[in-house]
């Protein structure tokens, strides 16, 4: 899963816009967005916290640090747990829709295959046939 769409999932989940949340505020809303998409880009991709910091325009020490306050903010602020919980139905709604939209392009290649093969053996029959008709 691509980093800039756990973000999107995020901006969404807050009502905010990507160019807020990478903005050099300290607003609590902007932060706290920061902090939930930190944690989530962890979870759902193997990014490395330079490349997360990256691209929210912040120093790996500044992903670290989101790390840590994420447990106490969980604990104690009911609507940061509610972003962070509506945030991450959202990616993994986002997984699910990838996830099934691949398995139907396997289903349907695997079946497109099938076809093909079913194809060649009719034709294979069909030629036995006319040798035998000679």
């Amino acid at each position: 899963m691509k980093r800039e769409i756990v973000l999107d999932k995020v901006c969404i989940a807050m009502n905010l816009t990507s160019d807020e949340v990478l903005k050099k505020s300290r607003e609590p809303k902007l932060v706290n967005a920061r902090i939930i998409y930190s944690v989530l880009c962890r979870s759902f991709t193997k990014s490395t916290v330079i490349e997360i910091g990256n691209l929210i325009k912040r120093n790996h020490s500044s992903v670290s640090h989101y790390f840590k306050v994420f447990r106490n903010y969980i604990d104690t602020d009911k609507y940061f747990k509610e972003y962070h919980d509506l945030s991450r139905r959202l990616v993994i709604q986002h997984i699910a829709k990838s996830y099934a939209e691949e398995v139907e392009t396997d289903m349907l290649q695997q079946i497109d295959n099938q076809i093909k093969k079913l194809l060649e053996v009719k034709k294979r029959f069909s030629t036995i046939e006319k040798a035998e008709n000679i």
